[in-house]
Order: C-alpha cells, then structure tokens, then sequence
C-alpha cells in the first residue's frame, strides 16, 4: 500500500512539472506575438497617421493664407501705392480715389477689409480712410514687429484697432521706395473664421483637435475661441511639452501626461514658417491604441481559458496519468522536442498505449495534450493569417489608389498635348528630363518620381485655352498672349485642392518665372521661385528649343546649349542650367532628344490602346508670339 501511494505521489510530481512547463510555453508564444502585432501597430499609427492626418491640415492652411499673402505682397510693392504715400495722400481727390480702390479690392476678394499706415506722415488709414495718427507705444504697437522684422511681411492674430471683441488676421507687408527705404505698410484683413473652421473641422480619431501656436506657445487657433490670443498653452496644461520652430519642417513626435486628467496624450507639431505658427494635432494614447487595447483583451481572454483549461487537465491528469514508462518518456521527449520547433508536427510521432494501466493511461494522455496544443497553435496560426492578410490588402489599396493617381496624371497629360497639333509628346519630354535633372542633383527616387508628375502637368491650364489660339500658326496679338499666359494661374486653380499631391500646382503655376524676376505669373525671383519650378523651366525650354515648330525646325544642339549657358542667372538658375549643360555635353550625338521622342511615342500608343486619351502633340504656342525668352513655352 505505502509503495502504490509513492508511484502515485511521483506520478502526480511529473505531471505537474509537465503541465507547468506547457503553460509557460503558451504563455511566452501568446506574449510574444503580443508584442510584435503592437509594436509594428504603435510605429505605424505614430509615425504615419498622426502626421499624414496633421500636414493635411498646414497643406490647407498654407493654400487658404499663400493667396493673401500674395494680394499684400502686390499692394505693397505696387507704384500706385507707394506714390500715393509719397505724394497723393496730402490731396483729397487723390484720396477719394484711394479709398474707392480700397472698397473695391475688399468686394472682390472678400475681405474684411485693408489698411495703409504711411511712415511719411504717422497716419492709419483704414478701408482707404484716414483713421488718425499711429500710436506705436500704445493700440499700434503691433507695427513695430513687422518694422522691426528683418522679413518683408508678417501674418498675425490681433484684435482690429478700436475692436476689443472680434479676432482678425492681419496680412502685413512693407512697402518700400525706390532706394529701398521703409515708407509704409500696407497689407489685408479678415476674420479668422474660415481659417478657425480648418481647425474644428478636422479630428483625429473621435477626440482628437488641431491647434496653433506662436513661437512663445500663446495659442494663435483653437476650437475652443476663448483661448485664442488669451491663453498660453502652458497655462491650460503645465505638463505640455515645450515646441519651437527649431525643428524646421520636421515632425516633432511627442509623448506626454496632462496635468488636468493624468491621460496620456500623443502630439504631432511642425512648424508652418508662412504664419511663423506651430501647428499640433492631439490625440489619447487610449484612443489612439484601442487596436492594441482589443488585441491585449482578446490575449488576456485566450490567456485565462488556457490556464483554466490546464488546470482542469491538471487536476485529470493528476489521476488518471499512469501509463508505461517507456512509452511516457518516448512521448515526452517527442513533444518538447515539437515545442521547441526542433521537430515539426508532421515528424512527432506520439505512440499511444494499448494497455491502460497507469503507465499507459499517462502516455495517451500525453498524446491527447500534444493534440490539443496544436489545435490551440493552429489557431494562433490563423489569427496571425489574418493579421497579415488585412496588411496585405491595406498595401494592396494604397497601390491602387497610387495607380488611379498616375493614370489620372497621364491622361490630363494627354488631353494637355492633344489641344496642340504642333509638338508632339511635350509634357512627357519635359517631365522626362526634368526627372534626370532631379536624379543628377541627387534627388531621392521619391523625390524624382515627385518632379516627374509635376512637371508632366505643368502646361495643364491650357486646357482651358482656346484650341484656334492655341494652333494659331500666325503672330499672336497682345490679347491673345495675355490669354495664352494666363494658363499658369488657370493650372494653379485646377491643381491647388489636390491634397494627396499637395506640391503638384508648383509646377503649373510657376514653370514661367525667370531667374531675375521678369517672368510671370507673380514676378518671383532667384531662390523664391520654387525650386521644382526652376527645373521645369530649364527643361521645359530644351524641349521647345529641340522641337520642330510651325515657325522653325528644331535648333541644333550647339545652338540649344549657348542659349541655355547665355541665360544663365537670367532666366535659368544657374545651379540648374549647368546641370543641363552637362546633359548635353554627355549626349554629343543629340540622341537624347531622339529616345525621348521615341519614348513619348510608345507612351501614346500605350495610352492609345487601353482606352486612356492619346498624347498627340505639344505646344509652343506662346513661342510664336514673342523671341524674349529661350523658347520658355508650353
């Protein structure tokens, strides 16, 4: 009897050692999976979608504000205004017509209104109305930062003079006279609620805001109003992390505790250099990993079932596990062997005992384990399937949502180059080289592939011109020219809103800027022109100077590069030009305007056969009316 009490007790012994270590097992898999799902889940939510979700904001902010900046920038630099404070404004009739230009500029462009301030003679003026003598010790102080500002125009939020409760933003801008002296400021005003709304109306996630705030964190917008310009963001939460502009236009990525709920937060900010603003976007670590939050109570769950489970087994196995010593050692070493992937479960090989006396018992109830440790790994296995296969898909619709992007780029491509019955494959050519231009100024393949687009749009607003002055083969009248130009500021239209490609106006926009500043549409100069603009432009005159015309055969190569070296610092960059000079140095032959036409060819044909609009041919018509420029067309 005492003998038959000692198997058991050693019996027992082994179970739960084996039982023990099949727990643990489970639990350091569950854990470890655990682990990698919310790590790749925390990286991917932290450093994507927080900030994709916050530039989408400053995109729109930079695109509702860059306008108004502009229509500053044009008053102030414009020789009506800067006479007016030199000498019109001493004479009444010269300052009914002022202010009638004043009323009219704020019913045109929907402004609340604009303001003149004349160093000449201390005074405000206001909607074009004298509005008295400037205090700049007192309610005009505001003026000394943009006077004092080594920069030519300042964006801020301030209260109107005289108006202690609505919020305005006021667009300032120096004006400046002939020798460079500082003789007045001029600039536009409007309320701050359409701008307010691009924060309220944007979330992240169910509770997540935007906000701004100025270099020293008093709060510029907020959905709450009462904070603006009355709070700093220190004094709502003494636990907020300190920003500054210092990190440029890269993502600061914060973690931090509030002081006011102990919830731990998330903040994405960049620095938007237009309004000298930093803009954050905030979110709930609670709310931002509720994906982690169901993966770990699913895990508990799976968890507590397995231990119960194991200690049901247990307790059954602590009774009825005897079986034949041989067979239980053969099994056990089999099956650890399986956990521990030294063997797979197609090579494990658990032999069952046909005598059912303790030894045997205990050896099939090893079998019966192993069995139900693969259904529960089995399971694991799926759930993972799933996991990848939902990433998969995730993948797989960002790449067609790039692919509709790209076809959609090249049919407006082809509906561009289709209006003009002269030049054929013109959009593509220049986006070709302007691509190979960006990858010899060491330009990412991102970066590349970026230009690429842009430049294959950048003739997209005439779309909007007329075929018969597009394909005029005679001298354009002045009226007509002017239409031909105005395709800039048509193509900045049709592309401004394109969030998911917020840089594809460049381009369009400003492909026709010179270097010294007498290009149009807005008269920039050196490096305030765009830097994707300036290699289009270079690129964009090859291709008109190495195309047949319907006024001249293609120049020859000799010809193409003193013109392009002639205008360097004039209407080319400089940096760039030499680029392209070192393009056609490599290319003594002058076959690459041959295999880039071949290549605009097959593009056609390609496009031709799956249904998408042919590119048929360039234009040069703004080549036609003028001999300025080194063919700066299409």
């Amino acid at each position: 009897m005492v003998k038959q009490q000692a198997a058991r007790s050693f019996t027992n012994h082994i179970a739960y050692v084996f039982i023990t270590l099949i727990i643990f097992v489970i639990i350091a898999l569950t854990s470890l999976s655990y682990l990698m799902t919310s790590t790749n889940i925390t990286k991917r939510f932290i450093n994507q979608y927080i900030p994709n979700r916050t530039e989408l904001v400053l995109n729109k902010i930079e695109s509702y504000i860059q306008p108004l900046i502009n229509m500053s920038a044009n008053m102030a630099t414009s020789h009506y205004t800067i006479n007016w404070i030199m000498n019109d404004h001493e004479n009444e009739e010269g300052r009914i017509h002022y202010e009638s230009d004043q009323k009219a500029i704020i019913k045109q462009n929907k402004l609340t209104s604009t303001f003149l301030v004349s160093l000449i003679t201390d005074t405000y003026y206001f909607k074009g109305k004298n509005e008295g003598k400037i205090d700049l010790q007192g309610k005009d102080s505001w003026m000394k930062y943009i006077i004092n500002s080594d920069r030519d125009y300042q964006v801020n939020i301030d209260y109107r003079r005289g108006d202690d409760e609505d919020i305005y933003m006021f667009i300032n801008y120096k004006v400046k006279d002939d020798d460079g002296r500082l003789i007045g400021i001029t600039g536009t005003i409007i309320k701050i609620d359409k701008i307010l709304n691009l924060f309220s109306d944007r979330k992240l996630g169910n509770s997540g805001y935007y906000f701004a705030l100025n270099n020293d964190g008093l709060i510029q917008m907020h959905p709450n109003r009462e904070y603006i310009l009355k709070k700093k963001v220190n004094e709502l939460d003494s636990k907020f992390p300190w920003l500054n502009r210092s990190y440029g236009h890269q993502f600061d990525i914060k973690r931090y505790t509030s002081a006011i709920d102990n919830q731990d937060y998330i903040i994405a900010a960049q620095y938007l250099p237009e309004l000298d603003w930093i803009i954050v976007g905030k979110i709930s670590v609670k709310e931002s990993f509720s994906q982690l939050t169901n993966i770990l109570f699913f895990s508990i769950v799976i968890s507590v079932v397995i231990l119960l489970l194991a200690l049901l087994i247990t307790y059954w196995i602590s009774h009825r596990f005897k079986h034949r010593i041989g067979e239980m050692t053969n099994n056990m070493t089999k099956f650890m062997s399986y956990i521990s992937k030294d063997i797979d479960a197609h090579h494990i090989e658990l032999r069952r005992s046909d005598i059912h006396d303790e030894l045997g018992n205990m050896s099939n109830e090893i079998c019966d384990s192993a069995e139900y440790v693969q259904k529960l790994m089995q399971v694991q296995d799926v759930l993972r399937q799933e996991i990848e296969k939902t990433s998969v898909e995730i993948i797989d619709k960002n790449k067609m949502l790039q692919s509709l992007s790209n076809q959609t780029i090249y049919a407006l491509a082809g509906a561009i180059d289709a209006k003009d019955s002269y030049t054929r494959g013109h959009s593509l050519r220049v986006a070709q080289y302007s691509k190979e231009l960006a990858r010899r100024m060491g330009k990412s393949q991102a970066e590349q592939n970026e230009l690429f687009n842009v430049a294959l749009l950048h003739d997209v607003g005439k779309i909007a011109i007329p075929d018969t002055i597009i394909n005029k083969t005679s001298k354009l009248t002045d009226e007509e020219f002017a239409l031909i130009k105005s395709h800039t500021s048509k193509g900045y239209e049709i592309l401004k809103d394109i969030s998911v490609m917020p840089t594809l106006y460049i381009g369009a926009r400003w492909h026709h800027e010179r270097y010294d500043g007498r290009g149009y549409p807005d008269g920039k100069a050196g490096r305030d022109i765009p830097e994707i603009a300036r290699v289009i432009c270079v690129a964009d005159c090859y291709d008109a100077m190495t195309s047949d015309r319907s006024y001249r055969k293609a120049l020859p190569q000799a010809v193409v590069r003193a013109e392009i070296e002639k205008n360097m610092g004039t209407q080319f960059d400089p940096d760039i030009a030499k680029i392209m000079l070192e393009m056609i140095d490599d290319d003594p032959e002058y076959k690459m305007r041959g295999e880039t036409t071949e290549h605009s060819s097959r593009f056609s044909d390609a496009e031709n056969n799956s249904g998408v609009i042919t590119v048929k041919n360039g234009s040069d018509t703004e080549g036609k009316s003028t001999n300025k420029d080194t063919g700066n067309n299409g």
